[in-house]
C-alpha cells in the first residue's frame, strides 16, 4: 500500500519518507525491520519516534491480505492499532465492534465475520515470532 494512503501521515513526513525511497508500506517495513531499534531509523529520517512507530504499525496492518485502507482505518477507529492487538482479538466481538463502527462512519461494505477471523489468523501467523 502506498504510504500516502496510511491514516496519520502528514505531507512533510510523506515527503521525507518518499525522498528516502520509502514510498510504500513494504519498503517502510523492510527498513524498520533491518534495525532492531526503530528509533535510530526515525532519528536518521528526522521523524518523531511516536509518529514513526504509529506508521510502522499501520503499515503492518496493511500487510494483512484483504486489508485495504478503509478496513485498516476501521480497525484503528475501534482501537486495534497493531498486529499483536489484532492477534489477541475474539473474532465474534471484533466483528460486532467493527460492524457498529462501520455503520456509525457510513462505511458501505462491512467485512463479514469470516473475513475478520482470517485477519486474526493472519495476524497470529505474522506475530508468532515476536
Amino acid at each position: 500500500m502506498k504510504l500516502s494512503r496510511l491514516q496519520g501521515l502528514d505531507s512533510a513526513t510523506a515527503t521525507t519518507l518518499k525522498t528516502a525511497g520509502l514510498d510504500d508500506s513494504g519498503k517502510l517495513l523492510d527498513a524498520a525491520y533491518v534495525l532492531e531499534d526503530q528509533s535510530e531509523l526515525a532519528s536518521l529520517l528526522g521523524i518523531d519516534q511516536t509518529t514513526f512507530s504509529e506508521l510502522v504499525n499501520r503499515a503492518e496492518l496493511s500487510s494483512i491480505q484483504g486489508m485495504g485502507q478503509i478496513y485498516s482505518d476501521l480497525l484503528v477507529s475501534v482501537g486495534i492499532t497493531t498486529l499483536v492487538a489484532l492477534s489477541n482479538c475474539e473474532p465474534y466481538k471484533l466483528h460486532a465492534t467493527i460492524k457498529q463502527s462501520a455503520k456509525a462512519q457510513n462505511v458501505g461494505r462491512i467485512p463479514n465475520r469470516a473475513t475478520v477471523e482470517d485477519w486474526i489468523e493472519q495476524a497470529n501467523e505474522l506475530t508468532k515470532d515476536k
